[in-house]
């Protein structure tokens, strides 16, 4: 999952910097929201190094839901909904708790690590232009 979710960050980077925003507005609206995914993700990373549970799998259901109506009218509907069907399922609670809990080390940590930066960094790219 945490393979997941470095890849949705990925693919959020690569569709951001392809397609122009309608307006600074809804830029830095979707900015906004990138960053709070990634600093979720950066507090899970904490916690989880401090061998505590991180308790945002509902944040991070709502979040994904924003991410959906965010995104669609930038990459359209299908892959807005692809996106944050993806995220959110790398929350279920019960899926994440097992994997986190039995194979969570400093590779996992790096990972996770990289899936917050490309959210920050989107965020970044998204504010800037």
């Amino acid at each position: 999952m945490i393979k997941d979710l470095v890849s949705i960050g990925h693919d959020i980077r690569s569709l951001i910097s392809k397609v122009e925003s309608r307006s600074t507005f809804d830029r830095i609206h979707l900015a906004d929201l990138l960053e709070h995914i990634g600093n979720v993700l950066k507090d899970t990373s904490i916690k989880l190094s401090r061998g505590q549970l991180p308790g945002h799998h509902r944040q991070m259901e709502l979040l994904s839901e924003e991410l959906y109506f965010k995104l669609a009218f930038l990459v359209g509907e299908v892959k807005a909904q692809s996106i944050s069907k993806r995220l959110m399922q790398t929350q279920r609670a019960d899926l994440l708790r097992s994997e986190l809990s039995n194979n969570f080390g400093e590779p996992e940590m790096a990972m996770l690590n990289e899936a917050a930066s490309h959210f920050l960094d989107t965020s970044k790219f998204l504010r800037m232009n």
